[in-house]
C-alpha cells in the first residue's frame, strides 16, 4: 500500500528550500575531515596478545566448569571476572590513549 504525499514546495522570497539549504554557510570545523578519514590500528592483536588471550579463556573456563550450577558463587565468579575485565580495558586504554 502505498501513500502519497503531493511535494511540498517551500519558498522563502522566491527561494526553493534546495536553494536555501545549499547556500548556507557554515564555519569549518576545527577537525576538518580527521574522523572521517581516522582509521584505528588498535583493533589489530597480536600473536602474543592472542595466546594471552586463549589462556586467559581457558582459564575461566576450567573455574566456571569446576564451579556447581545452582551456586551463588558462579554468580559471583562472573561478576568478578565482568569486574576484572573492565579494570583491565580501563588501565590499558589510561595507558595507551
Amino acid at each position: 500500500m502505498e501513500i502519497y504525499s503531493p511535494p511540498v514546495s517551500a519558498t522563502k522570497n522566491g527561494k526553493s528550500l534546495d536553494e536555501i539549504l545549499k547556500s548556507a554557510t557554515f564555519h569549518p570545523s576545527i577537525w576538518g575531515d580527521f574522523f572521517l578519514k581516522y582509521d584505528s590500528d588498535n583493533t589489530k592483536i597480536t600473536d602474543a596478545e592472542q595466546e594471552e588471550l586463549a589462556k586467559h579463556k581457558e582459564m575461566v573456563r576450567e573455574m566456571l566448569s569446576q564451579t556447581p550450577d545452582n551456586s551463588t558463587r558462579k554468580l559471583e565468579l562472573i561478576d568478578e571476572i565482568q569486574r576484572w575485565e573492565w579494570d583491565t580495558i580501563s588501565k590499558k586504554k589510561l595507558r595507551n590513549p
